[in-house]
């Protein structure tokens, strides 16, 4: 059967959240309605030098295409009346004279609260203005809009269009452990030698495997002990080979377990342009990754960018600290250059720095670091970029970011999903997650979850039980 035409009554959240919401809920027959108090918040929001004002921007010159659009129809259509949305729908702004809908507005304040407002034009929509047979949908990033409505009675949704899990547990890992059932077929020793192996050899010692592409392997013997590990190339069906790292590595940097040594191997093949790394506090996410982006400085990539999101410390934007950009941007950037204090000796002497690690490459042109804001609209050539906190960021966001880069770049994106400071998002709507979600079993990307948290036990007790 057809499904039924819908009224959705958007809140400030979900356009910040997915600004071609509109579009992805106003589809054939639908009604997207933006009220007025709305579209105010998201215009104080337009000047805010963050993720959240270029959220706000987008969604204005949506809103600023859709009534040029309707300006132009014969008859002449406005927002007020309804815009047709490339998408089939129709894009509505709605402005209420309350004091003529007492009966709607008992016991709320639209005139002093955006959210009663968004609930007042639903009730209004519901009970004169929508098809008896049309739903009438609060869509709404905001927890506490959606309990509200509940208490209220009017239907309200989390905007679920990019949700590709509803539980931490469903995300893909990216690893697998695969037990070796046949010890009489002794491949281990092959695959280190040889360097890669046909999945059907594998296969003889192992049994049939399901895998995704680039998924990694820790082959484990029949008391559980890693024997060997590999990544699994899907479209040559081979199995290439991992080495296991040295215990040298403590002193001078690189991977330190098998975990890290999978993720370092992801991040230096060339054939993977898009690489995601999760994993609580302490698991080596920022460090794998800077250290990779070292080890292929000049060769292939001339350049390592590092992209952090601007989350408000203490109510403050960026905006309003006090200096110029690198100097607003000072405070983010300290979690990055600490780990350069074990990389920093394996760098080429040009590139060293008296006690401030990191500095020589930044004074060399080989590091740069800014906020994720500014970079829309560039195009990155030949670059190493790394993009931490992730998971702070929204699908759109994501998505903006992975669309800059241009020949011989490299992306990768690491996070904790379980972190996060964005009050719209959660441990499933974010960004990293959607990502790996979406992007899982194709050639040019891989994952891999890091377990072991490499810092002091202090922080591992943290981790798990704080």
């Amino acid at each position: 059967m057809p499904s039924r035409k819908k009224n959705y009554i958007i809140d400030t959240s979900t356009g910040i959240h997915d600004p071609n919401s509109m579009n992805v809920l106003g589809s054939i027959g639908n009604k997207v309605v933006y009220p007025f108090g709305v579209v105010r918040q998201l215009d104080e929001k337009k000047t805010r030098q963050d993720l959240v004002g270029w959220s706000a921007r987008e969604v204005s010159r949506k809103l600023k295409e859709a009534r040029g659009i309707g300006l132009k129809m014969k008859p002449r259509l406005t927002l007020k009346d309804g815009v047709p949305l490339s998408s089939g729908g129709l894009l509505y702004v709605s402005h209420i004279d309350w004091s003529q809908h007492q009966s709607i507005i008992a016991g709320l304040n639209p005139a002093g609260s955006v959210d009663d407002e968004i609930i007042c034009t639903a009730k209004l929509w519901r009970e004169k203005l929508a098809d008896p047979n049309e739903p009438v949908i609060v869509v709404s990033q905001d927890t506490n809009i959606l309990l509200e409505c509940d208490a209220i009675g009017i239907e309200a949704q989390d905007y679920g269009h990019d949700k590709t899990i509803t539980s931490l547990s469903q995300l893909y890992k990216g690893y697998a452990e695969i037990k070796i059932i046949n010890p009489q077929f002794d491949f281990c020793t092959e695959l280190y030698t040889k360097g890669y192996l046909p999945e059907d050899i594998v296969f003889k010692a192992t049994g049939e495997q399901i895998l995704l592409a680039n998924q990694c392997c820790f082959f484990q013997g029949m008391n559980g002990n890693t024997m060997a590990l590999a990544i699994y190339n899907k479209s040559k069906k081979i199995f290439q080979s991992v080495a296991r790292p040295k215990k040298s590595n403590k002193a001078v940097g690189g991977p330190l377990d098998d975990e890290q040594a999978l993720l370092y191997a992801l991040l230096k093949n060339p054939n993977i342009a898009i690489v995601t790394t999760d994993g609580e506090a302490g698991t080596g996410k920022t460090f794998v990754s800077a250290d990779a982006g070292c080890d292929q400085l000049d060769n292939p990539y001339q350049q390592i960018l590092i992209l952090r999101p601007i989350i408000e410390v203490g109510g403050k934007e960026i905006g309003f600290l006090p200096g110029d950009i690198d100097q607003k941007f000072q405070p983010w950037t300290e979690a990055i250059l600490d780990n350069f204090e074990l990389i920093e000796m394996k760098l080429p002497h040009q590139y060293r720095s008296n006690g401030e690690p990191g500095y020589g490459l930044i004074k060399a042109g080989k590091l740069k670091m800014s906020p994720i804001i500014h970079a829309r609209g560039r195009s990155f050539h030949f670059k190493y970029v790394y993009i931490d906190e992730t998971q702070n960021l929204t699908p759109s966001v994501v998505k903006t970011i992975i669309t800059r880069a241009a020949m011989g770049t490299k992306m990768v994106f690491a996070g904790d999903p379980a972190q996060i400071d964005d009050p719209y998002l959660n441990s499933c709507s974010n960004g990293l997650v959607y990502m790996i979600e979406r992007l899982k079993d194709n050639d040019c990307f891989a994952h891999m979850h890091l377990r072991n948290c490499k810092r002091q036990d202090s922080t591992r007790l943290a981790a798990q039980l704080l």
